[in-house]
């Protein structure tokens, strides 16, 4: 992910996490990258040199501040009959 994407993101959630002991831009990386990759708590943990009750707590707060703020952003989910192109431009 470049930069510029993660700051973006940072943006948009910071006004909502509310871990005062981490920068907002280090608790997204690290939720982030617990979602990206297949590694273990532990190896998330060793990155960030955190605790694994810490590392676990950012991880569920700031996925639950993304489902809040994001998700009505940037996920949109299309109801298929009130699209005819989709279907070859039939209709019924």
């Amino acid at each position: 992910m470049h930069q510029v994407t993660l700051m973006d993101i940072v943006i948009h959630l910071a006004p909502h996490i509310l871990q005062p002991s981490l920068t907002p831009e280090k608790q997204v990386s690290i939720a982030i990258m617990k979602l990206a990759t297949p590694g273990s708590l532990c190896y998330v943990t060793s990155q960030f040199s955190i605790g694994k009750s810490m590392t676990g707590d950012v991880i569920q707060k700031v996925c639950l501040v993304i489902q809040k703020v994001l998700a009505k952003c940037f996920i949109c989910l299309i109801n298929p009959q009130a699209w005819p192109s989709l279907r070859g431009g039939k209709s019924g």
